[in-house]
């Protein structure tokens, strides 16, 4: 691309010699962006399984190169329309159509590049500096207050579906399984009939924001993970398990499943 656009020898010299500079520079950070890629790619090989601190240190290296890639990217952009200029001029026409075109295909690349930023990793975008959140972001999210709010609550959404990602993992049940409660920043265990019976007991005695996970993994712990199959159960033996206001309240709420 940099030989394409000095092959018109009679461009205009100023356009020539930025473009040129832009050029030079998209070519040195391509080279470095492949270099420093491919050293953190062997060096993974051998660190993915035996680092603690390699996924933590491996997003910060991502993010690094991202932002080399997002500069390359608009080095080149900007260095097309330069070339474009200076072997199409003075032929006017064909010089805006192929602008036209360009620019068009660019506009919908960062759009789609937005879309993407803010639907896969609005979490991500909202705690790192805004000069790199800007790579994947639209300007709103980053320049105005109701912006960085609207990226907030995606962020908080965010934080939420990992959470529930980390307790399936480890085999508990998530404080955000229900989609409803997952709008209200509320908890909730409705992945079983056991869950779902203690987040009731609960909502009867006004602790709906009580954490019923630990009494819920309990039972499990016992092999009791249906509702029904407490019904044999006392009161007495649901209270070593949990606070005696609530073993009573599920004890009450079984008899009648």
């Amino acid at each position: 691309m940099w030989e394409w656009g000095n092959s018109n020898t009679a461009g205009n010299e100023v356009v020539t010699r930025i473009f040129n500079c832009m050029m030079a520079v998209a070519l040195g950070l391509n080279v470095v962006l492949a270099l420093f890629a491919a050293f953190f790619w062997i060096n993974s090989i051998g660190l993915n399984s035996s680092s603690d601190a390699f996924y933590l240190q491996s997003v910060r290296v991502i993010g690094h190169l991202g932002i080399l890639t997002y500069i390359i990217s608009n080095l080149i952009a900007v260095g097309i329309l330069l070339g474009i200029y200076l072997n199409l001029s003075p032929n006017w026409p064909e010089l805006i159509i192929a602008w036209l075109i360009m620019l068009a295909v660019q506009i919908k690349s960062t759009l789609v590049t937005h879309q993407y930023g803010l639907a896969t990793q609005p979490l991500e975008a909202y705690h790192v500096p805004m000069y790199q959140s800007a790579t994947v972001l639209p300007p709103k999210y980053i320049c105005s207050k109701q912006g960085r709010e609207e990226l907030k609550s995606l962020a908080k959404h965010r934080a939420q579906e990992l959470t529930r990602k980390a307790y399936h993992t480890r085999g508990k049940i998530s404080p955000y399984n229900n989609s409803s409660n997952f709008e209200e920043g509320k908890e909730s265990t409705t992945t079983s009939s056991v869950g779902a019976l203690l987040r009731e007991a609960a909502n009867n005695l006004g602790r709906n924001d009580e954490d019923i996970t630990t009494y819920e993994s309990k039972l499990a712990n016992n092999w009791y993970t249906e509702a029904e199959q407490l019904q044999c159960l006392s009161v007495e033996f649901l209270a070593g398990l949990m606070p005696h206001r609530l073993a009573t309240e599920v004890h009450d709420l079984v008899q009648k499943v």
